[in-house]
Formats: C-alpha cells, sequence, structure tokens
C-alpha cells in the first residue's frame, strides 16, 4: 500500500533493504530525493537510525531531502530523537478503526494541512484516519521532550476510546520531516473487510493528500 499510494503521486519507489551492503544503501542515497519509513511488521529500527542521521546531516549540509514517517516509522523517528529514547512512546494499542483528529494548532497555518484549506477541519468532524498501533505518545510527553520540540511541532492529537488522547501528526519548521501515527496509504490501498478501513469519498480524498503533498 505504501508503493501503490507513493506512485499514485507520481514518485517511483526504490526500497532500501535491510542487510543490504552500505555501499549499495549510500549510493541508493544519491539517487533518490525523499524517504518514506512505512508502519507494519517488522524490524527496521537501527537501520532506519543509521539513514535518519545522515539524511538530518545531508539537509544540514544544505541538501533538501523530506522524510515521511507513518505509525512505527514515526515512532522510530521520534525514539531516534527523544531524550528518552524508545521509553518516549507507551501502550496505544488500537487496531483497525477510524478516528477523528484535533488540531492543536491552526491546520491551515502548518506545511502538512494548508494545502488543505478550510477542508482540514473535516479531520475533526468525521472518523478520516485509519489507526492500527500498539505504541503511541502522550502529546505531554512531546511536550516535555526538549529534544523532540527541538525539532518539531505537534499538529494534531487523537484520542482513544478509553479517553486517552496521543499524538497524531507532527511536523518540523526547521527540515522537511514529518509524522504521523495514522495511516494515510490505507483509505485508497487496503480493501481488507477486516481490517475497518474508510473507504468513502472524503475519506480517500483527504488521506490522498498527505502523499500528494509528500511527492510533490
Amino acid at each position: 500500500s505504501y508503493v501503490d499510494s507513493l506512485e499514485a503521486s507520481g514518485a517511483r519507489v526504490i526500497p532500501l533493504i535491510v542487510g543490504e551492503p552500505e555501499s549499495v544503501t549510500e549510493d541508493k542515497l544519491r539517487k533518490i530525493n525523499g524517504i518514506l519509513y512505512p508502519g507494519g511488521d517488522g524490524d527496521y529500527k537501527e537501520f532506519g537510525r543509521s539513514l535518519f542521521w545522515k539524511i538530518k546531516e545531508m539537509n544540514d549540509n544544505g541538501t533538501y531531502f523530506p522524510v515521511w514517517s507513518t505509525c512505527m516509522g514515526y515512532e522510530y523517528i521520534v525514539s531516534y530523537i527523544s531524550e528518552q529514547g524508545w521509553d518516549v512512546l507507551d501502550h496505544y494499542e488500537y487496531h483497525s478503526g477510524g478516528m477523528a483528529m484535533e488540531f492543536v494548532q491552526d491546520p491551515r497555518k502548518t506545511k502538512m494541512y494548508s494545502w488543505l484549506r478550510e477542508d482540514a477541519f473535516q479531520f475533526e468532524n468525521y472518523n478520516l484516519t485509519y489507526n492500527s498501533h500498539t505504541w503511541g505518545m502522550n502529546p505531554d510527553k512531546f511536550y516535555n521532550d526538549t529534544n523532540l520540540t527541538a525539532i518539531f511541532n505537534l499538529t494534531a492529537i487523537s484520542y482513544m476510546p478509553d479517553g486517552r488522547p496521543f499524538v497524531a501528526s507532527i511536523e518540523s519548521e526547521s527540515y522537511p520531516f514529518f509524522g504521523t501515527q495514522f495511516h494515510p496509504e490505507k483509505s485508497s490501498r487496503v480493501f481488507d473487510p477486516e481490517a475497518n478501513v474508510n473507504h468513502s469519498w472524503m475519506a480517500i480524498k483527504m488521506n490522498r493528500h498527505f502523499m500528494d503533498y509528500f511527492v510533490y
């Protein structure tokens, strides 16, 4: 679904593979212009860590190189940066369902939502974001982590069925780095009847925006 979603937005996809020779990875990095850290199963935490710091250094040296991170990929990214490491995350077990978001800043003034203009507020009115995760981050932990707040801004939160808030999306002002706990790619690409994905026209339209924004 990640490959399909990126290609639907006009990108060409080259996989970076855990265990491949470092020289191969570095050669690929010279030939691509952005990375998506996917969610799902598997373990690429340490491989992803080495890539992230290389990409940050590239941006520091003037090379525009965006990063989008989804679910587990987003969890990895925040754990790399946080002064608490993986402990910045807590159990937020929720599998297969749509959720609404609550913006903590005006979405029209953010990078990742501004293209949507007034339509962005539909994320607050309907369960448009697909969530399937075991981990998540309490907004208080985000605000109290100086390493995270030095790079990222919190843009939106969602709520568990028991009322606990968790970080739904983040973005950086200084870097082209973005993260979502939810899965933008699922609405238009995954049709598993057991997944409870919102396939409404509004959900597809709103979630397609994220990969379009990342690619362009």
